[in-house]
């Protein structure tokens, strides 16, 4: 095959997905920023003990970049990336029942009793996040604290590098009463939807990598 036409096809070919190559080089390095500080992500939702996961996640993406370095102080830093967990809206709770049955046809007509008139039991829950990623250039404590609970898509600064929402969603099955007790129970799908928030963190994370490589 001419050399020509094999220059040409992997040019196209890099121009799609050449930015896998530069994945590895610190994106944030145009704005001289080489000491990043990323502090605890601040939870403005209504599901508890989530914060450390997503944070976790996102320094994991963020230290196999080359030329980035992670600081524990915000003196010294270039930049501070800041990550807020919200709802996606104050009407929308965070955790919402898709699916319901029948409770006669989940537990029996036995666990009714006599009298009892049957009713819906949950049998699917959809967990609902925005994950707000904020990069800010040598900000003030002050400034730290504002953007952490006042953010809205007014709040604009000069020092901002990077600030994008990125919606998550995913839903679980709800274990039902098999002849275990109502706590074995409940145990079991908090730990399921513990998983589906792990998973969550993780996409997060790969969809702000994708972001920063898309926008830098």
């Amino acid at each position: 095959m001419n050399l020509k036409y094999l220059a040409l096809i992997f040019l196209i070919f890099n121009s799609c997905s050449g930015y896998r190559f530069l994945s590895k080089k610190n994106p944030f390095a145009q704005f001289g920023v080489r000491n990043l500080y990323v502090p605890m992500f601040y939870n403005h939702g209504n599901l508890g003990n989530i914060s450390g996961v997503f944070t976790q996640e996102v320094l994991d993406t963020l230290s196999d970049f080359r030329g980035l370095r992670l600081t524990r102080r915000l003196e010294g830093s270039d930049a501070v990336l800041l990550g807020i967990i919200e709802t996606p809206s104050k009407s929308l709770k965070s955790v919402e029942v898709l699916t319901y049955k029948r409770a006669s046809n989940t537990f029996g007509e036995s666990v009714l009793g006599e009298g009892r008139e049957d009713f819906n039991t949950p049998t699917v829950n959809q967990v609902n996040l925005n994950l707000r990623v904020i990069v800010l250039k040598h900000p003030t404590k002050e400034e730290i604290n504002f953007f952490q609970k006042s953010i809205t898509e007014k709040a604009l600064s000069s020092k901002i590098i990077f600030n994008e929402k990125i919606p998550l969603s995913g839903s679980y099955n709800l274990k039902e009463l098999d002849g275990s007790s109502l706590m074995v129970l409940n145990s079991q799908n908090t730990g399921v939807q513990k998983q589906l928030i792990n998973q969550l963190a993780k996409d997060a994370a790969n969809s702000f990598k994708d972001m920063i490589l898309y926008a830098f």
